[in-house]
């Protein structure tokens, strides 16, 4: 967090950001390039990604959703996802030497359901108009992302230089447009030893073998052997790196003592 900014960047060529950390701010930049945002409200986890050209025929949008899947047990069907303000088809003519690549990409068994037309068009002039939307529309929805969990825009940008900014319209002398997206609420200690963060869980171990019964104050009861895994709900508690838990412990219905729990350990 914070490379290029408040502390020495140590790597280059990156257009995508993932983070389930609450609080923390993902950020990219564009101007005229496609903004691809994601959000998986199952897991608590969000992406940012530019796709440019060769994004797009990299399939940025793909390679995006199962980042998140790797480091979150995110599942493309819990993903939503938006493709934002970009250049439109219209107004980005392109050579050959760029056409081809997607050619090939979509003459791929995977894409057999997507429209070539929708996507390229040839023009007289031995040039081509590129659809950046629809191509990352065809990835994402191939990726598994659902029809109906996939925000598409129809504003370009080099359509509107006076309120966005454009490189092509302004042939490179302009500024950038940015995107950016945190999660709110927080999760469960990412620093406890032993955390299940994709389950949100954290290891309990309970001393006293009469124990049988634990109520977690507003959430549900759990039957427990020993050790056992307290299961919290990320949305309760506040942000930040420690986690503090109040219970109550029970013996036959009956209240022994109350506990806090600190980063999973017993206090």
């Amino acid at each position: 967090a914070g490379k290029g900014v408040t502390k020495e960047k140590d790597y280059r060529d990156v257009d995508g950001l993932i983070t389930n950390v609450p609080g923390l701010i993902l950020g990219t930049f564009y101007a005229d390039c496609v903004p691809l945002l994601f959000v998986d409200p199952v897991h608590h986890a969000i992406g940012c990604s530019h796709s440019g050209w060769r994004g797009t025929v990299g399939e940025m949008g793909k390679k995006t959703v199962e980042a998140m899947r790797e480091a979150y047990g995110s599942r493309p069907e819990d993903i939503f996802a938006a493709i934002g303000p970009s250049i439109c088809q219209d107004c980005y003519e392109v050579e050959k030497d760029v056409a081809e690549p997607f050619e090939k990409l979509f003459s791929q068994e995977r894409y057999q359901d997507v429209s070539m037309k929708n996507i390229l068009t040839e023009k007289v002039n031995g040039k081509y108009q590129l659809d950046l939307w629809r191509a990352n529309e065809a990835i994402l929805l191939g990726a598994g992302i659902l029809k109906e969990h996939l925000s598409m825009t129809d504003i370009c940008t080099c359509c509107n230089p006076s309120y966005l900014f454009s490189h092509r319209a302004s042939k490179g002398k302009r500024g950038n447009l940015a995107a950016f997206l945190m999660l709110q609420g927080a999760t469960v200690a990412a620093k406890a030893a032993g955390v299940d963060r994709a389950a949100g869980k954290i290891p309990i171990t309970l001393r006293d073998g009469s124990l049988r019964k634990l109520l977690i104050k507003e959430n549900a009861a759990l039957y427990t052997e020993k050790p056992v895994f307290l299961e919290l709900n990320p949305n309760t508690f506040g942000c930040g790196d420690e986690v503090r838990v109040m219970l109550s412990l029970y013996s036959r219905n009956k209240k022994i003592g109350e506990y806090e729990l600190v980063m999973g350990q017993k206090r």
